[in-house]
């Protein structure tokens, strides 16, 4: 084979994968933003479910120290949130079904309509409607998140 005929093939594999290796980095990192983002917003539901299975759960298992405390701070939606003003495009791409976001907006609302008791208003049919998965999440994913934080807070024994 001729010099330049090899010089000529070397530059068009060359280009070539120089152009899709590019759109492969882009790729891969996009799936890693979409990673963390689906781990850290379904982690803060997790915390404010668990919270929630701890006050209107199973009523043997019912904890009053909880619901004092839970009842003193509100929780916070500042993962959400942060994702609704900074990087819509992961929250649009992670929640296709809008799952999400209406559970959020229900949190919100359901916190926003108590006053009287700050953050756990009567919540338990919130809590059902996500144990009965009528939202359009990833179940099983935040099933074990609740899960592994009520074990994590004795809660739950394994």
């Amino acid at each position: 084979m001729d010099v330049w005929v090899q010089n000529l093939c070397f530059t068009v594999v060359g280009t070539v994968l120089g152009i899709g290796a590019d759109e492969i980095k882009r790729w891969l990192s996009r799936q890693t933003d979409l990673r963390l983002a689906k781990r850290e917003i379904y982690d803060e539901l997790a915390v404010y479910i668990a919270d929630l299975e701890k006050i209107w759960g199973d009523r043997e298992r019912r904890d009053f120290s909880e619901y004092v405390r839970v009842r003193q701070v509100p929780p916070r939606l500042d993962i959400i949130n942060w994702y609704t003003a900074n990087r819509f495009d992961l929250l649009l791409r992670l929640d296709t079904k809008k799952g999400i976001r209406k559970l959020y907006r229900d949190i919100e609302a359901s916190i926003e309509k108590s006053e009287v008791i700050k953050g756990i208003p009567e919540q338990s049919s919130l809590l059902k409607a996500v144990n009965e998965e009528q939202y359009d999440l990833d179940n099983s994913y935040l099933k074990q998140l609740v899960r592994e934080r009520l074990k994590a807070s004795g809660f739950l024994k394994t």
